[in-house]
């Protein structure tokens, strides 16, 4: 139903923007996964259920895994290597013309910052360069060891957040965060998002019994302190 939906959108929608096709392939490419994990859901503890499935099917997950994995590696070959031959990319000025393009410019908040980035022609080629070499850097994430990985993650995540504020591409960016996480994450590591956030919100919202002398008790007479006494933000 996902990549049914997700292709859906592509193939009718007026207006792309390349998210949308990465979209519908890693959905189709991660079928072989869903269908062959036994837990109910993917928020579900990788646990013996995981463990104990039989070997063919972990040989046909772990292949459409990999198919997802050259999939987001071949998008940043191609996005590195298609401007090589592009000559504003060549030269350093492409995002000359993509921040002052009239529809996928900066917003007027970032004038400031973005004309003196565009004022000044070595801090303009040194961005313009560095796109094209984290997207390359990016490919070859493919056989790079975990250390490193876990290093692109970030700076891809961040490089996608930048074009979401500066160019406005929200779903764009959603897509290539989605497909960096599944590419560059290892695969046996669990993304605990919902575990995490309840213990975030546990560890906050506990009040750390107070520390004195204990009270009497008015009704019965005997002296007792119970951690569940002591009122909250004491």
């Amino acid at each position: 139903m996902h990549w049914w939906t997700c292709w859906s959108l592509q193939a009718v929608a007026t207006t792309v923007d390349g998210g949308d096709q990465l979209a519908s392939n890693l959905a189709l490419l991660l079928l072989p996964l869903t269908l062959t994990d036994p837990r109910r859901w993917h928020w579900d503890d990788t646990g013996a259920a995981v463990v104990s499935t039989g070997v063919g099917r972990r040989i046909v997950a772990a292949s459409g895994f990999l198919m997802c994995r050259i999939q987001v590696a071949g998008v940043y070959f191609h996005a590195s290597t298609g401007k090589m031959a592009v000559g504003e990319w060549a030269d350093g000025t492409a995002l000359y013309y993509w921040f002052t393009d009239p529809l996928f410019g900066g917003p007027g908040w970032m004038a400031g910052p973005m004309r003196w980035l565009l004022d000044s022609g070595p801090l303009l080629a040194l961005a313009t360069w560095s796109s094209m070499l984290l997207e390359l850097a990016l490919f070859a994430a493919l056989v790079m060891p975990r250390r490193a990985r876990a290093v692109l993650l970030v700076a891809g995540i961040a490089f996608h957040a930048a074009i979401a504020a500066v160019h406005g591409l929200i779903t764009f960016s959603l897509v290539m965060v989605a497909a960096l996480i599944l590419y560059l994450r290892p695969w046996d590591a669990p993304l605990d998002v919902v575990r995490r956030c309840a213990s975030f919100v546990g560890d906050r919202a506990y009040v750390k019994p107070r520390h004195g002398p204990p009270e009497p008790d008015l009704a019965g007479g005997d002296v007792r302190r119970r951690a569940g006494d002591v009122p909250f933000g004491a």
